[in-house]
């Protein structure tokens, strides 16, 4: 046995071939210092041995080992030797107290002997208190119609036809941790209006006497309207949070001829707001309202009749009653969702009435029911809001109350119980932005009703035909309109307006229901000191008569086009001085027959506000 050192090419190459096996297999040890010893016996024979043509190739493993990294930061401050000046406090100079103009006197007086008093009173700002009060009175005594010869029995001479208006209010609201709002408010109505709608010579055809002989407290209309209103409700509309509203109105009707009606309702609303999906917002509603309504003719003796009834008829549907009760339920949700809004619900009307009156308006049948209604509405803009789009599915029940009518119609005389109008609706709307400055409206509805309240001359019972009853019908009507309007920033507003009406039913016409109307206002502020309100009103022809008797001609009443103007100059903050024209151009127009209007109508007067200080 004999060690023997390898040549110096065979040793190269075995320790190649070690190093290279053992790196590969201690790859993971990374270990680089051991050393390889050949021993074994030597014979010395020569090998014939082929060159190696392929070179050997090192493969660099330090590439493949995975280093941690461990790194300890000691942080250090660093004391700066610069101190700044110190920046005083500004002093902002309180703004001297504004003057608050919450209140004004207007006095006026014009021709046909009218005069106008408004005054209007407001609580100066508060966050938690608001109150005020307003009185206003609109009056005119002048009469129609040339005065002539008594004797000659003037066709065209109505005499005295004045009305008065007068209303008094008394409102305020009050906040609670500024989440709940009290409101309540009291109101006062007096209408009064003369019967004028007969001539000289209907009144002697009819009576057989002259005006002179007769007083005007035996054709008179007055009604007096008392309202009480209250209310609780929260300001709170955020997502998961209940809000409430609870409101209550008692109200009493009386007037000439031993009128009067009872009205009371209470109606309270639940809300709650949810959210929906990420970014879009739901409130579920719950509207539940109870109104009663009671109607009572009193007793009357001949004397007291107004002029030209027949007595018998007349006092004949005196003392009795008539009652009307409406429970509603209306629970609806809507839906705010990034181009949509969705209003869906559905509301039952439970209809309950009862009455001693003789009345062909309705049938035991029709006065007790219940009734249900869609309430479904869908918007959307489109265009950046540059378009929107609307429609609808809506209906409901709309007592015709005495109230109602007078309002309506001021020389209508109550002598029917109420009856309530049943109406379902089907309605789309389109708003178009052309700029920010015009904007055009387009709607259309069609309307089915039941129990649909128009009016007619009572000629059974008013020999002068100066006196209107009112009767029911079942009609569709249909309505067509848009608006156009322009605004120049705080300069100049205008809106041109038209509306086109189609009525169906089993009657021949609607009386006093014009086909078509259109409107024009235009609104003026110069500088704020010279502001200018100009309207003008068309309205188609209308008939009249009674629709029931097909035989009977009706009446056409002409088309009536009326345009007034209002200027008002703004002397100074405390007081404006005002010019009133209507009906400039002096029509003698008919809104209801046998009662032709005043012709040019002026009125002058001037507003004063008392300045106060609000500390």
């Amino acid at each position: 046995m004999k060690r023997t050192t390898l040549s110096a090419a065979a040793a190269l190459s075995l320790m190649l071939c070690g190093t290279i096996h053992t790196q590969a297999q201690n790859r993971d040890t990374a270990t680089y210092n051991e050393s390889v010893i050949v021993v074994g016996d030597y014979k010395p024979v020569l090998d014939q041995y082929y060159k190696i043509n392929v070179a050997p190739r090192i493969v660099d493993t330090a590439t493949g080992l995975q280093h941690t990294f461990q790194y300890n930061i000691t942080p250090r401050r660093l004391t700066s030797v610069f101190q700044p000046t110190r920046i005083k406090a500004a002093k902002i100079v309180s703004e001297p107290t504004s003057r608050l103009y919450n209140n004004y006197l207007r006095f006026g007086l014009g021709n046909y002997w009218s005069g106008l008093l408004d005054g209007y009173y407001m609580s100066t700002r508060d966050k938690h208190l608001a109150y005020g009060a307003r009185f206003y009175h609109n009056s005119s005594w002048g009469s129609v119609g040339p005065k002539a010869d008594p004797a000659d029995y003037a066709p065209t001479f109505y005499g005295r036809a004045p009305y008065s208006e007068t209303q008094l209010s008394l409102f305020g609201r009050y906040i609670i941790k500024d989440n709940i709002e009290v409101s309540s408010s009291l109101d006062y109505t007096n209408d009064y209006t003369l019967l004028y709608g007969f001539s000289d010579s209907t009144l002697h055809a009819a009576l057989l006497t002259r005006r002179d002989s007769i007083s005007r407290s035996d054709y008179r209309s007055a009604y007096n309207h008392l309202a009480w209103n209250a209310g609780v409700r929260s300001l709170n509309t955020d997502v998961n949070r209940l809000g409430y509203e609870v409101r209550t109105r008692v109200a009493q009707l009386w007037g000439h001829y031993q009128t009067d009606e009872f009205n009371a309702s209470v109606d309270g609303t639940v809300h709650y707001g949810f959210p929906l999906f990420s970014k879009n917002k739901g409130i579920a509603y719950l509207h539940l309202r109870y109104e009663r309504i009671g109607d009572h003719l009193d007793s009357l003796s001949p004397t007291d009749a107004p002029l030209g009834a027949d007595t018998a008829l007349f006092c004949a549907d005196r003392g009795v009653r008539s009652a009307a009760n409406l429970l509603t339920i209306h629970p609806y949700v809507d839906f705010h969702l990034s181009q949509f809004k969705i209003h869906a619900g559905l509301s039952g009307v439970w209809d309950g009435s009862s009455d001693t009156l003789l009345s062909v308006a309705s049938t035991e049948a029709d006065r007790n029911t219940f009734c249900l209604f869609p309430d479904v509405v869908v918007s959307t803009n489109l265009l950046d809001d540059a378009m929107s789009l609307s429609a609808g599915f809506t209906g409901g029940l709309t007592p015709n109350t005495w109230n109602a009518l007078r309002l309506y119609n001021p020389y209508w005389i109550a002598n029917t119980p109420t009856s309530t109008l049943r109406h379902y609706d089907i309605f789309g709307h389109m708003r178009f932005n052309f700029s920010k400055r015009i904007e055009l409206n387009a709607h259309a509805e069609y309307s089915t009703m039941s129990h649909l309240a128009y009016m007619m001359v009572d000629t059974s019972c008013y020999a002068l035909g100066n006196v209107f009853t009112s009767a029911l019908t079942d009609a569709d009507r249909l309505r067509i309109g848009a608006s156009l309007t322009v605004v120049n920033d705080e300069m100049l507003q205008a809106e041109l307006a038209a509306n086109y009406y189609a009525y169906f039913s089993d009657l021949d016409y609607l009386p006093y229901m014009p086909q078509w109307d259109a409107s024009l206002k235009v609104n003026v502020n110069f500088k704020n000191q010279l502001l200018l309100h100009l309207q003008t009103t068309l309205m188609g022809k209308t008939k009249c008569g009674d629709p029931t008797l097909a035989s009977v001609e009706p009446t056409v009443l002409p088309m009536r086009y009326g345009l007034g103007v209002e200027a008002e100059y703004i002397h100074t903050r405390a007081i404006s001085f005002f010019l009133r024209f209507d009906n400039m151009l002096a029509q003698r127009y008919y809104l209801w027959q046998n009662y032709p209007s005043r012709r040019f109508m002026l009125m002058g007067g001037l507003t004063y506000t008392i300045p106060t200080r609000h500390m």
